[in-house]
């Protein structure tokens, strides 16, 4: 069944420009060069790498941190921002795609006489767009194990965990989220890959190595002495969610 686009979410590291926001669009293309040497009995080729970006549009609201004008123009060709696109947030475990590491290539701002102020952003491939699943999506206020989600089978190459803190109540002294996999749903046995651990709003990326299982949740740590937090938790496996 057909999705409705107002279930779209994305995310530029501690901001939620989603309300600011009003089309996506997420590309992921490769090509083949071909290499045919002479003599050849047939046609050869050899594989481009996959280029990605993403393409955002949305409204000016005004030029604070926060706004989408300001939080582009802060990443215009600088900086190592996360970015995350959420389709179809009614679901928990919906798909995400990650543009880790990477900057702004484009902004373009339109100021019409008889409408209202619009903006155009490109982010760029960075260190290469990952596809995951979501973990969690929501308020925390207190600590201990979320809900799982299932990634339909484990894998054995490893992958990636991202966190966006878009909120925290109060002042977080080394708040801090871990990441566990199992391969049932009771996680007797379970695996952690590892924590992230924060003390302000931001994204940040974990690397995991070797097995993720099945069945994968996020723990809350530790609140750092917080009243609670606002985050959005992302999973990719190499060969399950992303190749």
């Amino acid at each position: 069944m057909p999705v409705r686009g107002i279930y779209t979410q994305i995310l530029v590291d501690g901001y939620d420009l989603s309300g600011q926001s009003n089309g996506l669009e997420i590309n992921a293309q490769s090509g083949q060069i071909e290499v045919t040497p002479f003599q050849a009995t047939a046609k050869q080729f050899i594989q481009e790498p996959v280029e990605s970006f993403m393409t955002q549009r949305g409204y000016y609201s005004g030029g604070s941190a926060g706004d989408f004008e300001k939080t582009v123009y802060d990443r215009l060709a600088t900086g190592s921002a996360y970015i995350t696109a959420l389709l179809n947030t009614q679901v928990v475990a919906c798909s995400a795609y990650v543009l880790p590491a990477t900057q702004a290539s484009e902004l373009q701002i339109q100021s019409p006489a008889t409408n209202v102020i619009t903006i155009n952003a490109r982010w760029m491939a960075g260190a290469g767009m990952k596809r995951g699943l979501r973990l969690f999506g929501g308020a925390i206020t207190g600590i201990g194990s979320l809900a799982y989600i299932d990634l339909g089978a484990a894998g054995i190459l490893g992958g990636f965990a991202y966190l966006h803190v878009t909120a925290i109540t109060g002042t977080a002294t080394n708040a801090s989220i871990a990441v566990y996999s199992d391969d049932n749903t009771g996680f007797a046995t379970p695996t952690a890959h590892g924590t992230f651990t924060f003390s302000a709003t931001g994204a940040a990326q974990m690397v995991i190595a070797g097995t993720i299982d099945r069945y994968a949740r996020l723990n809350v740590e530790s609140l750092g002495g917080s009243g609670g937090f606002t985050i959005q938790g992302v999973i990719a496996v190499t060969g399950v969610t992303m190749m």
